[in-house]
């Protein structure tokens, strides 16, 4: 090498030998870096090479493993992955999103409310096989009408247990009460009734009635405090005074105990 290595510090032998590639100098001490660099001196451009070629050899290797150097991009899909459900519209204005609520409103025609309540809990339950039906069966319905939101003329009264209390929905058109009316003999007031007969031991059966008046033709009445067995018939009509001539009604609903409530 042309120096006399037995003047050199131990420092500087490392750095020499750090430089001439020469692997853990930082390791060895003063008598094996003389040595090593000794031999170097010996064949210097092919230890040089081969260190070289060793080092990077190495640098490759660690760089290839796992959890060194930037992560792999990921493979490239073979097809798009299918698209997210939209969040559907929100459904502010109805007081209850519930599937029966929705059905409710399928059965009086209101088709575009029933369906938006279906889109909002699919969302949610997208695995729901029974409101993908219901609410496809409504889509079919809509596309069929020919326009988004027809309503059938249909006079009806829909009495459901609902959290707890009686969900009374109703449709009556100006033909059915006209007929009404000339049976009641006056114009009268539209309104809505509720009919609960309960189990009494002492008297065989009670009667309660709530009544929502006045009414539009058109509506729904969540009715609470109801006792928990009886039957339930809902009905909407003509009262003047003390009579009242029904427009429509809806069927009997029977309540047993732990029946009135809707977890859907």
């Amino acid at each position: 090498m042309g120096m006399d290595l037995d003047r050199w510090s131990r420092e500087e032998l490392q750095a020499e030998a750090t430089r001439r590639g020469i692997p853990n100098a930082s390791a060895m001490d003063r008598a094996a870096l003389v040595r090593a660099l000794r031999r170097l001196s010996r064949f210097p451009a092919a230890l040089t090479t081969a260190r070289s070629l060793i080092n990077n050899l190495v640098q490759r290797v660690r760089t290839a493993l796992p959890g060194s150097g930037p992560p792999p991009m990921p493979p490239r899909p073979d097809r798009p992955s299918p698209p997210r459900s939209p969040t559907p519209t929100p459904v502010p204005q109805e007081p209850i999103l519930t599937q029966t609520m929705a059905g409710v409103l399928a059965a009086q025609g209101h088709d575009e409310r029933a369906l938006a309540i279906y889109d909002h809990l699919l969302h949610r339950s997208p695995q729901d096989r029974d409101l993908a039906t219901a609410a496809e069966r409504v889509r079919e319905r809509l596309r069929g009408a020919g326009e988004t939101g027809s309503k059938r003329n249909v006079d009806q009264v829909v009495a459901v247990p609902v959290r707890g209390a009686i969900l009374v929905s109703w449709q009556v058109g100006p033909g059915a009460i006209a007929r009404s009316r000339t049976v009641l003999g006056a114009d009268g007031e539209l309104s809505a009734r509720l009919l609960v007969v309960t189990p009494d031991p002492a008297e065989g059966a009670r009667t309660l009635l709530r009544e929502l008046r006045p009414a539009k033709s058109e509506g729904e009445w969540l009715v609470d405090d109801i006792p928990p067995e009886g039957k339930i018939t809902a009905a909407v009509g003509l009262t003047a005074g003390d009579r009242f001539v029904s427009v429509a009604h809806s069927a009997t609903v029977v309540l047993g105990r732990g029946t009135v409530g809707d977890s859907t």
